[in-house]
C-alpha cells in the first residue's frame, strides 16, 4: 500500500468523526494526488462546518485541473449556493470547466445540476425526478439569464 491510499483509508476510517479533523482534511486539499484530493473533499462538503471549508472550495475550483474533483467541488458549491439564484456562481463553474477543456457529458450534467440548484432551489432528489422536458425547459431558461 502507497502513501496516498493510505491517507484514504485514514479518511474513510473517520466515518462520523469528519468534524473533529476538518484541519487535517483542509491540508490535504493541496495534496499532489487527485485521489486524495477528492477523498478529503466529500467530508468536508457533506459532513463538515467549519469556516474556510467554501473558500477553499473557491479557490480549489480556480486551479484544480483533475475533472473528477473539479466535478465535487462544483457539486460542493452548488449546494451552499442553492437557490440563491446567482449567475456569477454559474459563471465560475463555466469558467473552471472551459479551464480544463473537458465536455463530457458528466460536466455537461454536473454543471446543469449545479444550475438547477443554485438558480431554482432544487436538491439532488428533485432534479433526479424531474422530467427530461422539465430538465431542459429549466436549463434553457437559466442559460438565457446567462446570455
Amino acid at each position: 500500500m502507497n502513501d496516498s491510499e493510505a491517507i484514504i483509508q485514514e479518511i474513510d476510517a473517520l466515518e462520523g468523526k469528519e468534524q473533529e479533523h476538518v484541519a487535517w482534511l483542509m491540508s490535504l486539499l493541496d495534496h499532489t494526488n487527485n485521489l486524495v484530493r477528492f477523498s478529503a473533499i466529500r467530508p468536508l462538503i457533506y459532513r463538515c462546518s467549519a469556516p474556510g471549508i467554501r473558500e477553499r472550495l473557491w479557490r480549489l475550483l480556480e486551479s484544480e485541473s483533475d475533472e473528477d474533483v473539479l466535478l465535487l467541488v462544483i457539486s460542493g458549491l452548488s449546494s451552499y449556493y442553492k437557490g440563491s439564484k446567482d449567475l456569477s456562481v454559474i459563471r465560475r463553474f463555466q469558467s473552471a470547466i472551459e479551464r480544463v477543456g473537458d465536455n463530457s457529458q458528466g460536466m455537461r450534467d454536473t454543471l446543469d445540476d449545479a444550475k438547477l440548484s443554485t438558480m431554482l432551489g432544487f436538491d439532488t432528489k428533485q432534479i433526479v425526478k424531474m422530467s427530461a422536458t422539465d430538465r431542459q425547459r429549466h436549463i434553457a431558461e437559466i442559460d438565457a439569464k446567462l446570455g
